[in-house]
């Protein structure tokens, strides 16, 4: 029977090693997913993927599966149809690797990494997600012994604009069908801009270790008739590295980022936090806050 004086479970951050799932909460309701674990029966080439709830909604999703023998079913089984790196913009391969390193139980800052090699064989990827407070950070590191294309693809409700929008913009052809009027920017330090939908949404700063290319498009959400924006941040070489931040927000979004190194200063609101992300497997830091 259920109780009839039942209470929610408590909003903590926590862990699912066997699927290789982790959620990290904040005091405010807002949670990032992080998947790292093996590919399992019917799952999907969603290696690193990140999903993120806030203010009641969910903002960047995972669009779940169609019907079995639906024409659309390989765009939701691809890697292009999660939050994650695609690499030479082909879906990646099936993985085993179920390892995560956890910092879970701080105040102010917990976190997750986790490593594959198997997702781009040839291409070593690690990726830190880090809740601050009511926000959340991902930082990828990607390395290779030879060039490749590495595209940061993140899909989200709601209207996205990015600063310095009005920019010449150039169309280029999609990886896959199912993605639509794709346009390119000229390469920058940094992309920004917003998710918005009546009057909140989500901030986004996305920062590289080298020019950053803004590309901006449409797919399918849950089913193929209802489409929502994406946007890709492409870097070309050897190596690359991408740190993400997101930020929720209601009403007016103030969020500005300037880095040094490792070291990433973030204004949020009144809020100025300091972060340390260290790529070596050690603790990421608040130094300030």
């Amino acid at each position: 029977a259920i109780p009839a004086d039942g209470s929610p479970p408590p909003d903590t951050s926590v862990n699912f090693p066997v699927l290789g799932i982790c959620m990290l909460r904040s005091t405010n309701g807002a949670m990032m997913s992080f998947d790292y674990g093996p590919f399992l029966g019917h799952g999907q080439r969603d290696k690193m993927g990140i999903t993120l709830f806030a203010n009641r909604k969910l903002w960047l999703a995972d669009y779940g599966t169609p019907g079995y023998g639906a024409s659309i079913l390989p765009w939701y089984q691809s890697t292009f149809t999660h939050n994650t790196i695609v690499v030479d913009g082909k879906s990646q391969h099936l993985t085993k690797e179920n390892t995560v390193k956890l910092w879970l139980g701080g105040k102010d800052l917990e976190a997750a990494q986790s490593e594959t090699a198997e997702a781009y064989p040839g291409v070593a990827h690690t990726r830190t997600v880090v809740r601050i407070g009511d926000y959340f950070v991902a930082a990828d590191h990607l390395k290779s012994e030879t060039g490749h294309t590495f595209d940061l693809y993140l899909h989200s409700e709601g209207k996205l604009s990015l600063e310095g929008s009005k920019l010449a913009a150039q169309t280029m052809p999609a990886p896959v069908q199912w993605i639509e009027k794709l346009s390119a920017r000229i390469p920058v330090t940094a992309v920004s801009g917003r998710w918005a939908e009546e009057g909140g949404g989500v901030g986004f700063w996305v920062g590289g270790a080298s020019p950053v290319t803004p590309i901006i498009g449409q797919c399918p959400a849950e089913t193929g008739s209802r489409k929502v924006q994406l946007l890709i941040s492409r870097q070309s070489g050897q190596a690359a590295d991408f740190v993400t931040v997101l930020c929720p927000y209601l009403g007016k979004l103030n969020l500005a980022v300037e880095h040094q190194g490792n070291e990433f200063y973030i204004r949020h609101g009144v809020l100025l936090d300091v972060l340390s992300l260290p790529m070596d497997g050690t603790r990421p830091a608040v130094l300030r806050r």
